[in-house]
Order: structure tokens, then C-alpha cells, then sequence
């Protein structure tokens, strides 16, 4: 394709180096924007901290959510995306996953009623018209991740020195590229870096928000929104639980350590279970409390 913001469709000559450096928030302006009432992904409270991990998997904000530090995002008509591995962090695999939204004349919709070409991203595309950007036949979200199509360094914050992950995108649209009948077309993205692996695996480091607007007759433009740190909010990992769902994926947080969980509960409920049985109803009490421990242990250790 030579159009879109599929990355089969950038030329090597697009992939300009990463600027490391930090950049500050630009206003929250457009589709994510905290002051678009339903619009942006997180819309959850935030609150100053130390910046290390939270049992839940993600990272305390900073005050107001800002980061300057890790997460940046920048460029025009390529917006580079980079994140630079913090002290606190210890992951061996640092990742990005883009989920985004189109919309036409401001009304959202699925990526094929806008462009054809992309009805492949139909199925995976929520309710509310977010959906992780991929091309076809990747297997994981990760933008950088493993599949053939994917690209830029992956992140590693145990290496000495550490890795910087980066990544790029170059959307664009032709005037023929808008529906007939329509005026303006505007793709929305949240890119967020992510731990695939070690210590902190399953943790959302921070996330950039950027997008692109093309209006018939006019170039398309590019603009990088925010920077903020931890989730990137419900919306966003709900996209992200629909990809893998209907690719039978799991990553960190998606439900991948459930065996491990279920064994363990077995193990500790069953014991549990025993002990109690033959304190109540002797070596049979012990058998059978043994047994329903370990079910129930099992079963809670799962979904735990």
C-alpha cells in the first residue's frame, strides 16, 4: 500500500532516529484529551507517587500523571516514540502497543467503513471503536514485538547500559482515501510502552497520545497530544484484551500466570483442607478435606 498509516507502507527513509530526549506535555487537545467528556481512554483519578510498581501491575503517577522523563513523543508527519528505561524499572523486554480510533466528520467508526483496506481490524474493534493497530497476520499487539512485520528496538532496563525502546508511524491519506460524501477523517493513537518480560513483566510504563487529520483538500497533519505514566486506562486494554482473545494470545497480565496460580492454590488449599479434616473427622476427614481444598484452592488461584 502506499497510503495509510500501515507500516508496510513506510519507507526505509522514514525511519528517522528516535530522539531519546524527554519532551513535556503538549495541552490535552482532540480525541484522548482528559476535556473530551468520554473520549479519552483512562479517565481515572490520578495521584502523585514514588514512580515504582503497584501490585495491580502498573506504575504510580507521577504528580498530575505527567512524565518527562520515560515516555516521549515527537516529530512531524513521522512521530517517533520512545521510552527510556527508568531505575526502578526491571524488565528484559520493553514494548510498545498502539490501540487507536478512527473517526469521520467526528462520528467514530470501524477502520473498514472508513478505509476498506483495513476491514481486517473490524473484528477486533470494540464497542466503543478502539482497537489495537496492527497489520495483517500479527500475532501479538506489540508494535515492536516479535511478529515479521514489526520494528524498532526493544527495551531492556537490566542491561548496562540500558536499552531505549522506539518505535515510529507515518500515517497518511489521500483525498481519494476519504468516503464519498465525507469531509475529514481523523485517526487518534495512544501508544504506550509496556514490560513483555522480566521482574516487572505486565507493567505500563507510561503512553504518549498523538494523532493525525486529514480534511479533503488540505494535507494531512500530524500532532503529538501528551505524555503520561502508568495504565493507559480501560478503553485501551479493553482493545488490547480483544486482539488477544481472538488470536488466543496471552502476554503478561492477560491471564498468563492462571496455571501457575491454580497449582499453587491447589497446593495451599489442600493442605489446608487436611489439616482441617483430620482435626474434624480423623485420616477420612483428612482425605476428603484435602481433596475440596485443593479444588477450591485451585479454582481461586486461577482468577487470582
Amino acid at each position: 500500500m502506499s497510503e495509510f498509516h500501515s507500516r508496510e507502507a513506510r519507507p526505509l527513509a522514514a525511519r528517522q532516529p528516535v530522539a531519546v530526549s524527554a519532551v513535556g506535555p503538549a495541552p490535552a487537545v482532540g480525541l484522548f484529551s482528559a476535556a473530551g467528556p468520554g473520549l479519552d481512554f483512562s479517565r481515572i483519578p490520578l495521584h502523585g507517587g514514588t514512580g515504582k510498581r503497584l501490585d495491580s501491575g502498573t506504575r504510580q503517577p507521577s504528580p498530575g500523571g505527567e512524565n518527562v522523563q520515560g515516555i516521549s513523543s515527537s516529530g512531524s508527519g513521522t512521530v517517533a516514540t520512545s521510552y527510556v528505561p527508568e531505575s526502578g524499572d526491571t524488565s528484559t523486554k520493553i514494548v510498545f502497543i498502539q490501540v487507536m480510533r478512527e473517526s469521520l466528520d467526528g462520528v467514530p467508526a470501524k477502520p473498514g467503513s472508513i478505509v476498506p483496506a483495513f476491514s481486517y481490524q473490524d473484528a477486533d474493534t470494540t464497542d466503543e471503536f478502539y482497537h489495537v493497530d496492527y497489520t495483517p497476520g500479527e500475532k501479538d499487539p506489540y508494535y515492536n514485538g516479535d511478529d515479521p512485520n514489526d520494528f524498532g528496538p526493544q527495551g531492556n532496563a537490566v542491561m548496562n547500559p540500558k536499552v531505549t525502546a522506539s518505535t515510529s508511524d507515518s500515517p497518511n491519506l489521500s483525498d481519494a482515501g476519504i468516503p464519498a460524501g465525507g469531509t475529514k477523517v481523523n485517526w487518534d493513537f495512544r501508544t504506550a510502552a509496556f514490560s513483555a518480560a522480566g521482574d516487572d513483566a505486565g507493567t505500563y510504563y507510561g503512553y504518549a497520545d498523538w494523532g493525525y487529520e486529514k480534511t479533503k483538500g488540505v494535507a494531512g497533519t500530524t500532532s503529538t497530544k501528551q505524555t503520561r505514566t502508568g495504565t493507559p486506562g480501560s478503553k485501551f486494554e479493553s482493545a488490547v484484551k480483544l486482539f488477544n482473545s481472538n488470536r488466543g494470545f496471552k502476554m503478561p497480565g492477560e491471564g498468563g500466570d492462571s496455571l501457575l496460580g491454580g497449582i499453587l492454590g491447589g497446593i495451599a488449599g489442600g493442605l489446608v483442607g487436611a489439616l482441617l479434616g483430620f482435626a474434624l473427622g480423623g485420616i477420612a476427614g483428612a482425605i476428603i478435606g484435602g481433596v475440596a481444598g485443593a479444588a477450591a484452592g485451585g479454582t481461586a488461584g486461577a482468577f487470582s
